[in-house]
Formats: structure tokens, C-alpha cells, sequence
């Protein structure tokens, strides 16, 4: 009895290694089509992909890798680039977008992938913050506002002329709290 499964998970080498192997033993391009759809599952590779690489190992390629390309370069997202806005952002807190565009001569799209995706900057009360402080100042505003609600009703119950004792190390202690 012949067991036959499709295979879920392949890369793209793995499956020119196959047309490869198929190729040298003879096998028409249609042929090898069909015989990875049945392995591979439909979604593998179009039959004029499969006659393409047939072509190009009949042409004498011999590696199943991807050849590298040159890509464009990267100008604006730079280290310099990245480590520059950081430096301006850290000096002048209300730095505008166009006042860093115009001075690095990088677009607006670009100065937002570098504050927003890689610095992880976020705009806050018209002032430059990192993400982290932003995510602290929303604790401490929320404990702020829990703690003066908790404070304010220990002291109403205690009468009004004892007030809070101030320590010199910390916040002040309406004890019990």
C-alpha cells in the first residue's frame, strides 16, 4: 500500500533542489510540476515557474540559492542618521519635524521611522518622549490620582488639624496608607 502526505512547511530552496533533481534525471518541466503539486500541495509553484528554473539549470546554474541583488542603499535611516535625531531630540525637547527634515535632509517619512519605529519616540504634551517614559507617567498619573483619593479619605477622617507628617527621604505620609 502507497502512503502519500503533503508536506505543510517547505522553502524555496528545498523545492529547486527537487526541480533540480527531477531535471537531471530527465523529467519533462509539466512532470515535475505535477509531481511536486501532489508532495508539496497546489500552492508550491506555478507550472511556468517550474519550466523557468528547468530552463535556467539547462543553462548551467548549478546553485539553488538565490543570487544576492543590489538593492538601493539606505541614506536617510542611516546609524548616523538615527544617532543624529536622537541627539537633536534629546537637546531640544520641541524640536519640530520640519526643523530635523530640513537640517539632515531626510523626508517626513523617513524622520517618523526613525522617531517612532526605531527610537520608539511618541509626541507628549507637544514635547519628544520616549515610549517607556510615557508608559512611567501614565503610572505615576494614575497612582497619583488612587493615592490622593485614598490620602484624602484617611485625613477627612482624622481631624484637620493633624495634617501630614513630611519626611525629608520621602512623599509625604498620611499614615496608614
Amino acid at each position: 500500500m502507497e502512503r502519500r502526505c503533503v508536506l505543510n512547511s517547505w522553502s524555496k530552496e528545498e523545492v529547486r533542489a527537487v526541480i533540480r533533481y527531477e531535471w537531471a534525471l530527465g523529467v519533462s518541466g509539466t512532470e515535475i510540476h505535477n509531481r511536486l503539486v501532489e508532495v508539496y500541495g497546489s500552492g508550491v509553484m506555478s507550472k511556468q515557474m517550474v519550466r523557468g528554473w528547468c530552463r535556467t539549470f539547462s543553462d548551467g546554474r548549478q546553485q539553488v540559492e538565490d543570487i544576492p541583488r543590489a538593492g538601493r542603499t539606505r541614506t536617510a535611516t542611516t546609524d548616523a542618521n538615527v544617532g543624529k535625531v536622537d541627539g537633536m531630540i534629546r537637546a531640544n525637547w520641541r524640536i519640530t519635524i520640519d526643523e530635523v527634515a530640513e537640517e539632515l535632509g531626510i523626508s517626513h517619512e523617513r524622520y517618523q521611522n526613525i522617531t517612532h519605529d526605531i527610537l520608539r519616540y511618541r509626541k507628549m504634551s507637544a514635547r519628544w518622549q520616549q515610549g517607556l517614559l510615557i508608559f512611567n507617567k501614565v503610572l505615576y498619573a494614575i497612582y497619583a490620582a488612587v493615592g490622593f483619593s485614598i490620602n484624602r479619605s484617611i485625613h477627612t477622617r482624622r481631624s484637620i488639624s493633624s495634617g501630614p507628617s513630611v519626611d525629608k527621604q520621602g512623599p509625604p505620609d498620611w499614615g496608614g496608607v
